[in-house]
């Protein structure tokens, strides 16, 4: 896979921020306020929006319901920040549930697997069990998480691949940058583009990037997206705590919010959400209208954007989480998603390990035998194209 566009963190020199120490575990939001500029220090340019200062913190204002103890590990060397929860008796990321996936806030995987080590210890002087919801492959702790050597202490890690993220490279010109479709994709896409124009002679594609995101433009996105919600399960937009979050987030540079719509005065065809940071667009939240679907408003928004993409220098074009065949279309290179639990070697935590790897047994004998039946479609995805078969 091309590092270029998963990513993969090279060693560097993290700089020192300050003579104050806040190495330790921190529990309130006051803290959390202390570390601000060495968060910032911190932050790798490529980092996600999902590891910025801003949207954590937001978080753990708005989602305070969710967690019954803030713990933020700061490591021993001031070089890795854990932004953490305690549930019961499981540390967690911070905003795991709501965005696609976590990371340590560093600048070398080096520095995350030294406050890794730090971590498990504080999850078993504590008693928990450290559950990740959500990690990318393309991350720093899921990285250390590799590197681990075995412990006496902990089971080895139970994983599961939760979704592929597709990524393809934005090049110079439109052409260039689409020039690995299949040319009777690209010869479809431009009549596509021909329709909206013909049949929507006023449509335009609209967009409002932070800081000058208006609250009323955020508030019809949002709109938009749960009347036109097209997958199974809940529209994550339903959660108010989660409109909170973005609406406070909308005009932080930082997080790099955009705004997105493509219509005219009358009619809206597609509308998104997205993020751009560090030349990196992350295409978090997309919806259509299903009265415009012969024009695959969603193909034709994302052209848009490529022509926008270009002129900014951003270098990436990330799907994050989903396996759509359309977003296959366009990519040419792909990470994971995957959940990764550790249980203590306790009573408690043997009961939990054997509990969840029974399950995950019995889930995958189940899948098999429904599939040999022909009662269920086997999914995988090819490791070289990423494309589901």
């Amino acid at each position: 896979m091309a590092s270029n566009l998963i990513g993969t963190v090279k060693a560097g020199s993290p700089t020192s921020v300050r003579a104050i120490s806040f190495s330790g575990v921190l529990n309130s939001l006051d803290a959390l306020k202390e570390i601000r500029d060495l968060w910032g220090a911190l932050l790798r340019p490529d980092a996600s929006p999902f590891q910025t200062f801003a949207w954590n913190e937001a978080w753990y204002r708005k989602f305070e319901a969710s967690y019954d103890e803030i713990v933020i590990l700061v490591s021993s060397s001031e070089r890795a920040i854990f932004p953490m929860y305690r549930k019961g008796g499981v540390l967690r990321f911070a905003g795991d549930e709501i965005c696609d996936y976590q990371d340590a806030i560093a600048l070398t995987s080096g520095d995350v697997s030294e406050g890794f080590e730090e971590l498990v210890s504080l999850a078993g002087k504590m008693g928990a069990r450290l559950q990740f919801g959500r990690l990318a492959t393309r991350g720093l702790v899921y990285g250390a998480i590799q590197g681990m050597s075995p412990n006496r202490e902990w089971f080895d890690p139970l994983e599961k691949t939760l979704s592929p993220c597709p990524v393809f490279e934005i090049k110079k010109t439109t052409e260039l940058t689409l020039a690995h479709l299949p040319r009777k994709f690209r010869a479809e896409l431009r009549r596509q583009g021909r329709r909206v124009e013909s049949d929507f002679s006023e449509a335009v594609m609209e967009s409002e990037t932070a800081p000058a995101i208006r609250q009323q433009t955020l508030d019809r996105m949002i709109e938009f997206h749960r009347e036109n919600f097209h997958f199974s399960g809940r529209n994550p937009l339903s959660d108010r705590c989660l409109v909170d979050l973005i609406s406070e987030v909308r005009n932080d540079p930082e997080v790099g919010l955009k705004v997105s719509r493509l219509g005219d005065e009358e009619i809206t065809l597609a509308s998104d959400l997205s993020f751009t940071r560090g030349g990196r667009f992350y295409g978090f939240m997309m919806a259509y209208n299903p009265t415009a679907r012969r024009y695959s408003p969603g193909s034709c928004l994302l052209s848009f954007h490529l022509d926008r993409l270009i002129k900014e220098g951003v270098r990436v074009f990330d799907f994050l989480g989903g396996g759509e065949t359309y977003k296959y279309r366009f990519s040419t290179d792909q990470y994971f998603v995957r959940s990764v639990s550790l249980f203590p070697k306790t009573s408690s935590g043997m009961i939990f390990y054997i509990r969840l790897k029974g399950d995950r047994m019995i889930r995958s004998l189940t899948k098999s035998v429904l599939v040999k039946l022909g009662l269920r479609r086997e999914l995988s995805y090819d490791a070289e194209s990423g494309a589901p078969d």
